[in-house]
């Protein structure tokens, strides 16, 4: 059995270096990548990659704010938490009883904003699409890659569910996996401004130490901006559900 084995290898390397001479002659592919194993899937970040200073699960105080160019920034009742980009293309925000979540249906009479390409360099001076502030559940599953997101707002309820296994590890600026920042010039600002009733303007505006980002939000009920957070993912995925017909 041993040296069948030993003459089988030894057949699959001339063939390899027959094809490789063929491939090198300009006549075919290689097709010697083929043989062996198949590659293993992909593995979803450890939850100390995904939130490296906040226990999870996590219930308490928080709010969720989303950027028109698919940013979402989640914060808890001290200001940590996770920001990241979605994949937005095709995305709305629907609300339906009071509940607000993604979907990709077409026909969304009760659609709150749908998301289209924005040039991130604008995105940040467009006032957030949506946001709100409430009791705020957080869960991660390093097997699937799936987060739960809830926040309980006082007339609205968020809930989505998110997946980072596909999703592009984004690196902190200065190559330190702790995130350390850099000098707030090197950073991005964020600003909005609302121009309402007489006396009833405001703005508002937050400069960023690199790779950390904000957003701002401007209307009748006021001018802020959210904290800054270091965005630790791009192109993460959106499990949606269907609206109910």
């Amino acid at each position: 059995m041993f040296r069948a084995k030993r003459a089988i290898s030894a057949v699959l390397i001339v063939a390899c270096l027959g094809i490789a001479a063929v491939r090198w002659l300009g006549h075919g592919e290689s097709v010697c990548a083929q043989v062996g194993p198949a590659s293993a899937d992909r593995s979803a970040p450890k939850v100390t990659n995904v939130f490296p200073t906040l226990d999870v699960p996590y219930d308490g105080l928080g709010s969720v704010w989303i950027g028109p160019d698919g940013l979402v920034m989640i914060e808890t009742g001290d200001h940590d938490g996770l920001a990241f980009k979605f994949k937005a293309t095709g995305l709305a925000l629907v609300e339906r009883d009071a509940i607000v979540s993604f979907s990709k249906g077409k026909n969304l009479e009760t659609a709150i904003h749908r998301f289209g390409v924005v040039n991130s360099e604008e995105a940040a001076k467009i006032s957030i699409v949506y946001d709100i502030p409430g009791y705020l559940t957080l869960d991660y599953d390093e097997a699937t890659g799936n987060l739960e997101v809830r926040v309980e707002g006082a007339k609205q309820s968020f809930r989505a569910r998110f997946n980072l296994k596909n999703a592009t590890v984004l690196q902190s600026p200065n190559g330190r996996s702790d995130g350390t920042a850099q000098e707030a010039a090197d950073g991005t600002s964020c600003q909005c401004r609302y121009d309402g009733p007489p006396g009833g303007n405001c703005s508002a505006s937050k400069t960023c130490p690199a790779g950390y980002d904000c957003r701002c939000r401007c209307d009748q009920l006021g001018c802020t901006c959210s904290s800054c957070s270091r965005v630790r993912f791009d192109a993460v995925d959106v499990l949606t559900e269907e609206p109910l017909e």
